[in-house]
C-alpha cells in the first residue's frame, strides 16, 4: 500500500507507523430498504491492536453482530503473510438511528463524525430515493478555515499525490489527474518553477495548520493562567508566543512528547509546567488528543452503498447495477466536509396496483352499462 502525505510535518513515518499500527483499511457497505431500514456491514483490515485506534469509529459493542478471522494479504512482498479482519452488522430503523451513533460530536472527538440523511419521495409512478453520507473534515481546531489560506484548486494539488500533479508551462500552473497522453517534459526552469509554487502551497498549508493549533493553545493556556492568578504581560504575548512555539518545535515534537506544548508554554510564561497543567488536566488531555487525531494519515476507505431500484444520479467513482462506490483516503475529508451522494428510483407498485384497479373497474362499470343498454 502507498503511504500517504505526512499532515505534521517533520514527524517520521516511521513514527506514525508505530502510533497507528500500519495501514488500516475500511471497507463499509449500507444497504438501503425501500422503507428506510440500513443495513450496515463495517470490515476493518490491519494490525489487531490498531482496530480501533484509527479515525473510523469501529463498534464494539452487543447491539453488533461481529466476527474476526485472519486472511491472507494480496500482496506477496509483506513480512506477514496474513491480515487481521474485523467484521461488524448491525440493522438501523432509518438514519437518525444511524446518526446516534456515528453522527454524534461530544465536542471532542477521535474518530470521525459521520453523517447520514435519507429521503424517499413518491413521483406517480416511481419511488425516489436520495442518500447522502458526510464525513465532516478530520482537522479538529476550527478557529480559521482552509479558505483564508487555499483556494479550492490549490487545495486539490497540495491533496494529491505526487504523481497525479502535472506543470503546464505554457500556462505557469499546476493541474492536478490531467490526460496522461500529454506529458510534457520540463525543462530545469520549468522544474523549478513547479517546484516554487507546490512548496508555496504546502507552506500556505502548514501555515494553516499552525495558526489553528496555536490558537486552540493559546486560548487553553491564557485560561489555565488565569485559573493560577497570573495575567499576560502584553497583547503581544499571542504572536510572539507563536514564535517561541515554533522555536520550540512544540508542532514537530507533539506527537512524541505529551509535554512538548506544555513545557513549551510554561518556559514563555515562566511557570512550573506541572502546576501549568494541574490548572486544567482535562483541557490539555483534550488538546494532546485533538492533536493526535491531526496526524491520521495511513487510512482507506472504500464506502458501498446498494440503493433500492435503479441508480439514477451519483457522484461515486464507481457505479454497477444498484450499487455505488467511493474509493477515498484520509486527505479527502482532512480539511473539509467529504460528502458522498446517490439517488435512485424504484417503480412505485402500489401506485401501478392502484391505477390498474381503477382502470379494471371503470372498464368493468362500462362494460355492465353496455350490457344494459
Amino acid at each position: 500500500m502507498k503511504l500517504r502525505r505526512k499532515y505534521i510535518w517533520g514527524i517520521a513515518i516511521t513514527f506514525l507507523l508505530l502510533l497507528h499500527g500500519g495501514c488500516i483499511e475500511y471497507d463499509i457497505t449500507t444497504r438501503v430498504m425501500p422503507n428506510g431500514n440500513l443495513i450496515r456491514t463495517i470490515i476493518v483490515k490491519g494490525d489487531s491492536a490498531a482496530i480501533f485506534s484509527g479515525a473510523f469509529p469501529v463498534p464494539d459493542d452487543s447491539s453488533w453482530k461481529i466476527s474476526t478471522r485472519y486472511e491472507s494479504r494480496e500482496r506477496k512482498d509483506m513480512e506477514e503473510a496474513t491480515i487481521y479482519v474485523y467484521e461488524a452488522e448491525k440493522k438501523f430503523a432509518n438514519d437518525k438511528d444511524l446518526n446516534n451513533v456515528f453522527g454524534e460530536d461530544s465536542g471532542v472527538s477521535e474518530h470521525i463524525i459521520i453523517r447520514v440523511d435519507f429521503q424517499k419521495q413518491f413521483k406517480g409512478f416511481v419511488n425516489h430515493y436520495t442518500y447522502a453520507e458526510t464525513y465532516s473534515m478530520l482537522f479538529p481546531f476550527h478557529s480559521e478555515p482552509i479558505s483564508l489560506y487555499l483556494s479550492e484548486h490549490e487545495l486539490d494539488i497540495y491533496l494529491a499525490d505526487e504523481e497525479d500533479r502535472r506543470y503546464i508551462p505554457e500556462h505557469d500552473s499546476i493541474a492536478v489527474n490531467p490526460d496522461s497522453t500529454f506529458v510534457t517534459r520540463l525543462s530545469r526552469e520549468d522544474s523549478l518553477l513547479f517546484k516554487a509554487q507546490t512548496d508555496s502551497i504546502e507552506k500556505k498549508f502548514q501555515s494553516w495548520q499552525k495558526t489553528n493549533i496555536y490558537d486552540d493553545f493559546y486560548t487553553l493556556v491564557t485560561s489555565s493562567l488565569q485559573k493560577l492568578g497570573l495575567k499576560l504581560e502584553t497583547p503581544d504575548n499571542k504572536l510572539a508566543f507563536y514564535k517561541w512555539l515554533d522555536s520550540f518545535e512544540a508542532v514537530e515534537s507533539g506527537l512524541e512528547d505529551n509535554q512538548a506544548f506544555i513545557n513549551a508554554a510554561a518556559s514563555y510564561f515562566k511557570v512550573d509546567p506541572q502546576e501549568l497543567e494541574a490548572s486544567n488536566p482535562e483541557g490539555f488531555a483534550t488538546f494532546n488528543r485533538k492533536f493526535r487525531v491531526a496526524a491520521y494519515s495511513l487510512e482507506t476507505y472504500s464506502n458501498r452503498i446498494k440503493m433500492p431500484g435503479w441508480i439514477v444520479s451519483s457522484n461515486a467513482s464507481q457505479t454497477s447495477s444498484n450499487t455505488v462506490t467511493w474509493n477515498f483516503k484520509t486527505e479527502d475529508f482532512y480539511a473539509a466536509d467529504f460528502t458522498m451522494t446517490v439517488e435512485s428510483e424504484s417503480l412505485n407498485i402500489g401506485f401501478i396496483a392502484g391505477i390498474a384497479s381503477a382502470l379494471m373497474l371503470l372498464a368493468g362499470l362500462f362494460i355492465v352499462r353496455r350490457k344494459r343498454n
